[in-house]
């Protein structure tokens, strides 16, 4: 609760909101910062990877664009706002279409970067559906639909202005039509974070690996459900957007929702990617020569099967083809080498 001059108090919730700002940028700094050591260590940095760092820059764009609202009273009701000045009424609601604009855009990198990311586990394959799916829907389809939600946020008034200004007239889309449009965008959004957590299974089922290592795998990439739970209970919210009489108020489960779907999509989409860091603290600096199970991680920063490469009755070229590429099965055509040159490992290690 804050004060205001006459001594009312008045409900302000910036303080929890610039709570969960900061915590969650603050834990997706970490996250990116050892994906990028991972990567690093093998020397190996993929567009994915910038992709998710452009998620983050884009996070940061939101934390402070929403830090200032919330500091300025931009989460108090708007009865309560108008008191400070017209000008501050104005600069709040600057800030709060902008402060869309780096949500709208970071959630989409991130879902690019892990749709990235699978293109480079699937490398130079002719699993042509996988790869048609991954960039109409994942990834086109994504930017597009990404591109035109920032873009209508900011010019659903002629002159621009009068969106934020009330002291300038002007012709403004009805508010509906923008809320529509925004559970339309939302919606999708929710379906390619659920696909994302479902289509490696289909990838790594096909793949010659154990059992537990196929589930191993897609039980890391299926983390990305909890982004598709997120950005379904924030669309639930995004009705809201049509009420421009209190919009300040009404908008906080939204601004919080977006933040948790910013964090979850950093923090599970880059989890798949740090295997190097995790042998730093856990092994050492010094790779071993062999996993010590078949479900670990392989040397090389895929997952790879001991069994398969200790093998002594097995002849040298398939140690080999273990060690440095991956075969696929696919029904109907036996085994194939795939690696092009490597895809799952170098996939996971960031030459994707």
């Amino acid at each position: 609760m804050d004060s205001s001059g006459d001594g009312a108090h008045v409900a302000d919730r910036g303080p929890q909101l610039i709570t969960v700002l900061w915590v969650m940028t603050g834990l997706s700094t970490l996250t990116v910062a050892l994906r990028f050591a991972s990567r690093s260590m093998r020397r190996s940095v993929g567009w994915d990877d910038f992709m998710m760092l452009f998620s983050l820059l884009c996070f940061y764009g939101w934390s402070i664009s929403l830090t200032i609202l919330a500091v300025d009273g931009g989460q108090r009701h708007m009865k309560d706002l108008k008191p400070l000045g017209e000008d501050v009424v104005t600069r709040v609601s600057l800030i709060y279409w902008m402060g869309q604009v780096f949500g709208i855009l970071g959630l989409g990198a991130g879902k690019i970067s892990i749709a990235a990311l699978l293109l480079g586990i699937l490398g130079n394959t002719r699993w042509f559906w996988h790869k048609t799916y991954l960039w109409t829907f994942c990834i086109i389809l994504v930017i597009l639909t990404s591109i035109a939600c920032a873009i209508l946020t900011m010019t659903q008034c002629h002159p621009a202005a009068a969106l934020w200004d009330s002291r300038i007239t002007g012709e403004c889309i009805d508010p509906k039509i923008m809320a529509d449009y925004a559970i339309f965008t939302g919606s999708y959004n929710t379906f390619v974070d659920a696909s994302l957590s479902l289509v490696p299974s289909s990838i790594f089922f096909r793949l010659q690996m154990t059992r537990q290592e196929k589930v191993q795998l897609s039980m890391v990439f299926a983390l990305n459900i909890l982004s598709s739970i997120c950005s379904a209970i924030k669309t639930s919210y995004l009705p809201q957007l049509a009420n421009r009489v209190d919009i300040t108020w009404t908008t906080f489960y939204i601004f919080v929702w977006t933040t948790s779907e910013l964090f979850v999509i950093i923090f599970c989409g880059t989890i798949p990617t740090l295997k190097s860091v995790l042998d730093f603290f856990l092994r050492g600096t010094k790779s071993t020569r062999a996993d010590d199970s078949a479900g670990s991680w392989s040397k090389n920063g895929a997952w790879g099967s001991s069994s398969s490469r200790r093998n002594p009755s097995r002849r040298s070229v398939d140690v080999e083809e273990d060690t440095t590429g991956i075969l696929l099965h696919t029904p109907g055509r036996g085994c194939e080498d795939y690696s092009a040159p490597d895809s799952l490992r170098s996939a996971l290690s960031g030459r994707s």
